[in-house]
């Protein structure tokens, strides 16, 4: 390579509409030697929200969410059309879904996430709609698509995924045919009392899910610091050896709310970029983990030179 950062981009803005990220990414790249190509970690979308486009942009709430609507599914066929549509973009991984199984998802929802760990109202409505859409591990759509693609991705997951793949002796079985497994330190939406929040991205939890399993490293969410209002510096103050050793892809967003878009005013992110170049090996990835609603407010014009002068900038890091 030549130096410069490897930049990635989920496709949580584009969540609903997949190929736009594809296109732009595909554009973005056309400009660049192999080496410097951008690639995507994609959600495994498999299922459409059962109500339509039309019908949401009835409802104030909903309205406001219409980029979930849309026929976001991803397949291998999708992908290769899109592939040959628009040129290369490499999918680095795979999410793995937020929840092990149908019974553990509707427990989390319906019992956990009320009583014992609260999480907020709407937050609690948008991880159950993220959660219809990608399902859950046990469907096997994620492990397959992983180890169905050429080259072969990595799939990432949640700690909590992982703990569970780990006590019912089925780590192998989730990795499946992929290239390997990354473990991020969330779990699967956000709590609401402030004593739960470290528990909820601890990452000396996700570090020991990595070394026990013997798994290929972590994911570290500077993002989701950002959602729980913690300093993402503190991560690497308390477990700077640690990181070193098994970081390999760091999540990010914007400081001024949740998931939200990098801006050249945002002196508190930009501040964090300058103590991780510092902090981190070169050869660790970002990867833009970003707001759907405010992508879906630019064209898609303005989404590509957004996200072209944005790698831009974070490959000097």
């Amino acid at each position: 390579m030549s130096g410069e950062r490897r930049v990635e981009v989920t496709s949580s803005a584009w969540i609903g509409n997949p190929e736009d990220l594809f296109g732009i990414v595909g554009q973005i790249n056309k400009g660049r030697s192999e080496d410097r190509h951008i690639g995507v970690e994609l959600y495994p979308v498999a299922h459409r929200l059962p109500i339509s486009e039309r019908t949401a942009a009835r409802t104030p709430f909903l309205k406001d969410h219409l980029y979930a609507f849309r026929d976001g599914k991803i397949s291998l066929d999708r992908i290769h059309q899109w592939q040959r549509d628009y040129g290369s973009v490499p999918v680095e991984r795979i999410h793995l879904p937020f929840h092990w199984s149908i019974p553990s998802g509707l427990y989390n929802y319906c019992i956990h996430s009320v009583f014992k760990e609260p999480g907020r109202g709407n937050d609690r409505m948008i991880a159950t709609a993220v959660a219809y859409m990608t399902m859950t591990v046990m469907n096997n759509f994620a492990t397959r698509l992983a180890g169905e693609l050429e080259p072969r991705a990595t799939l990432n997951a949640h700690v909590n995924i992982i703990e569970e793949a780990e006590k019912r002796g089925k780590i192998g079985k989730i990795g499946g045919k992929a290239r390997g497994i990354l473990v991020e330190n969330d779990l699967d939406y956000p709590r609401k009392y402030p004593f739960q929040i470290q528990n909820e991205r601890d990452v000396g939890r996700a570090i020991s899910a990595v070394e026990r399993n013997h798994l290929e490293g972590l994911i570290l969410g500077i993002d989701h610091a950002y959602r729980a209002h913690l300093d993402p510096r503190d991560d690497f103050l308390d477990f700077e050896q640690d990181l070193r050793r098994h970081v390999r892809t760091l999540h990010l967003s914007g400081s001024k709310e949740d998931h939200g878009l990098i801006t050249d005013d945002d002196y508190e992110f930009w501040d964090v970029m300058d103590f991780v170049k510092v902090e981190v090996s070169p050869d660790v990835s970002f990867c833009l983990d970003l707001n759907p609603q405010q992508m879906a407010q630019k064209s898609l014009g303005g989404q590509y030179q957004y996200l072209r002068e944005l790698v831009e900038k974070l490959e000097q890091y």
